[in-house]
């Protein structure tokens, strides 16, 4: 299938290409009045929604007559706006949000002077140009789920830089990092000591998915088992992680058939819960909750019939407390969240029985949009930030014996920059708490530090914070040694050992990303 991807990718760039060469050896000259159409379409992840925006704009009689632009802005919506960790759905919003009226007068101008510079072109240098392009084509063209500079982002493949790709299999190193791109799963393993990632696999041995987006979901669970979502084919694909972080087909899991296609919603729309036994997927259309219990291969057994939710219920992201005893489930409407659902989890079975529900109309910090919950299991730690409520905080909330919740004492605590995600120390004592920025409609803003008290859930920033790295997503490895960032619009995958340091000063290793969800584990 991926092969299919190949060949229908390569069919549009040389169609394109050929178009470009007609355009250049064989358009006079002089154009004195031309009408321009330019199409622009930014694809980020699987696309469901656009927005299309016509601007008519006149410019001077000797440049260009009429200029008609159509500029199509596809992009998906991740969480609650475009971020992370893999991008979801959106509503379509506002061109004028994306571009103001100054680029588009700078595009204009941009494109008169090109427009000047062809009239004068001559039919040597068209010839010389055409070259180029088919030669840039040629180099770009590759088949398999890595290219060099294109599936990840970055520029090189050699064995030196922070950008370093490597080849071949790595059988040691503190980490592997997977990613769940269109139509397979990239792996990569990390070492400290090098500052290097190095490539799991090979573009013919990299598993291949039945799916042309890139996933939606992915979660690690027992350190040794990885799992990947795809909403739009409503599937869940599995692998068994090796010791050297090959990985083999989950039989059963290759793939699991859901009841329906997913609408993709939050980034915890698929999560496990601490010990890896249970696997916990919302499914928004039904208004439901589907649990799987994770056997001893790998393999997922559904846990009795799909919970229901609370009569209108849409839930968003979900949570386990670090003790793995409750569940929680946010509820949203529109782009806010309004309502916790909590369950308690029975031991062994996997089996939900509700707690109740916490609204906002009973305190307004039961409106947490993403959260996470600590390792002593006494604290959910959460988000109520999107793209369209920027909101500066960060809220705690202590769990009692029964599973209920209740804001702490000195919550919420003022962040600098408003916070899209959290991300929990998840090991024992493990007190660190890192959110990323929301900045626009672009992820990816400065990452924020704090402390959080065991005993209190009181938060206390950490010297330094706002630091200079950015991130969308954030994630612990099952350690709670390394911190990964992923930043899709800047295309950069770095790591931070917060183990030495909680400031995030300083990368230990850096390499180039793109889009799709992902997720680190320790080396089993």
């Amino acid at each position: 299938m991926g092969r299919a991807f190949c060949v229908l990718g390569f069919v549009r760039g040389a169609t394109t290409v050929v178009g470009l060469l007609v355009w250049i050896c064989f358009t006079p000259s002089h154009a004195p009045r031309q009408r321009l159409a330019l199409g622009a379409t930014q694809t980020l992840g699987a696309t469901q929604h656009s927005a299309t925006q016509m601007f008519a704009l006149e410019a001077a009689d000797n440049d260009i007559r009429n200029l008609v632009i159509t500029l199509r802005a596809t992009y998906d919506r991740l969480g609650t706006g475009l971020s992370s960790h893999a991008l979801a759905e959106s509503e379509p919003r506002d061109f004028r949000t994306i571009w103001d009226r100054a680029r588009i007068g700078e595009w204009i101008r941009g494109t008169q002077q090109a427009m000047r510079w062809r009239q004068f072109m001559t039919m040597k240098v068209r010839v010389i140009l055409a070259a180029m392009i088919v030669a840039m084509t040629l180099a770009s063209v590759g088949c398999g789920h890595y290219v060099c500079g294109i599936t990840k982002g970055a520029t090189t493949c050699g064995n030196s830089g922070d950008n370093n790709k490597g080849s071949g299999n790595n059988n040691t190193g503190d980490a592997y990092l997977y990613q769940a791109d269109a139509g397979g799963i990239q792996g990569m393993t990390f070492t400290e000591s090098t500052g290097k990632f190095v490539n799991t696999c090979t573009p013919s041995t990299c598993p291949t998915v039945n799916d042309p987006r890139v996933g939606s979901w992915t979660v690690v669970a027992q350190g040794k088992y990885l799992y990947s979502g795809y909403a739009e084919t409503g599937t869940i694909y599995g692998w068994i992680i090796a010791g050297d972080g090959s990985l083999t087909n989950i039989t059963g899991v290759y793939p699991l058939q859901l009841p329906n296609t997913i609408p993709e919603g939050g980034i915890q729309t698929m999560i496990t819960n601490p010990a890896g036994t249970l696997l916990f997927m919302l499914n928004p259309t039904n208004q439901q909750i589907l649990v799987y219990l994770i056997g001893s291969g790998g393999g997922l057994t559904q846990v009795g019939a799909a919970v229901q939710l609370p009569a209108g219920f849409q839930p968003f992201n979900m949570a386990v407390d670090g003790q793995g005893k409750y569940l929680y489930v946010s509820n949203i409407v529109g782009s806010a969240t309004t309502a916790i659902q909590a369950y308690s989890i029975v031991s062994g079975s996997g089996t939900l029985n509700p707690i109740g529900t916490f609204t906002t109309a009973t305190n307004a910090q039961f409106g947490l949009m993403q959260m996470q919950g600590d390792a002593s299991g006494k604290f959910l730690v959460g988000t109520m930030s999107s793209v369209d409520n920027a909101d500066t905080h960060l809220y705690v909330l202590s769990i009692a014996a029964d599973g209920s919740i209740s804001p702490v004492t000195n919550t919420p605590i003022l962040t600098t920059y408003p916070p899209d995600q959290v991300a929990v120390q998840p090991n024992a004592g493990g007190n660190l708490v890192y959110s990323a920025a929301i900045q626009g409609i672009n992820i990816g803003g400065p990452i924020e530090g704090f402390t959080l008290d065991l005993s209190t859930g009181t938060l206390t920033e950490i010297s330094g914070s706002p630091f200079s790295a950015g991130a969308d997503t954030l994630k612990f490895d099952q350690a709670g040694k390394f911190l990964f960032t992923g930043d899709v619009f800047a295309k950069d995958m770095s790591v931070f050992d917060v183990s030495t340091s909680s400031a995030l000063n300083s990368s230990v290793a850096s390499v180039g990303w793109g889009a799709g969800s992902w997720a680190p584990t320790d080396v089993p």
